[in-house]
């Protein structure tokens, strides 16, 4: 009996060793916003140069835009996501968007991962549309084209034609 209480009491102590671990864990780990939480990141997949813009989807999901290198300064697109926990934010992932040239715009490229959809479009584009859904226009400063943007995405639009709008609802191919 004795040998069953002292085994007990020592399962005891380790599950609460591993919870208290893992409290501890998801505190220092989490940051008041988005961006405090990506400029936290100790190893980063990508340069973070520039943050463009932070979108949140909810009250517990954003996505984060940010400037990265290939060539040359501020040349490729980044998004990282984003979570809040009970702590604050965390980071999830981060990927890849595309590099900033006029042969990726007006969907010569997109890039996604499931419900989120991006890529580039020129100056003279004033509404991206897939379906129904109506994407972000975010400018790309000291460039002509802009990032647009599809969250939450039904994952079944994902192939279907992206069509590109001027001022005047005419269609740009």
């Amino acid at each position: 009996m004795r040998k069953e209480l002292y085994r007990l009491g020592i399962i005891a102590v380790l599950l609460a060793g591993i919870i208290i671990y893992v409290d501890f864990n998801n505190r220092i780990s989490s940051f008041s916003t988005p961006t405090e939480a990506l400029r936290n990141l100790e190893d980063p997949t990508l340069e973070i140069q520039e943050i463009l813009e932070t979108i949140y989807v909810d009250d517990h999901y954003a996505y984060l835009y940010f400037y990265s290198e290939i060539t040359e300064p501020k040349d490729y697109i980044c998004v990282s996501t984003f979570r809040k926990g009970t702590y604050g934010w965390k980071y999830v992932d981060m990927f890849g968007g595309g590099k900033i040239t006029k042969d990726n715009t007006n969907g010569s490229l997109k890039s996604g991962d499931g419900d989120y959809l991006l890529g580039f479009a020129t100056a003279e584009v004033a509404s991206v549309q897939l379906e129904e859904q109506k994407a972000d226009l975010l400018p790309l400063v000291g460039t002509d084209f802009q990032l647009w943007v599809f969250h939450r995405l039904d994952p079944a639009l994902i192939d279907r034609e992206i069509q590109f709008f001027d001022t005047n609802g005419k269609v740009i191919h």
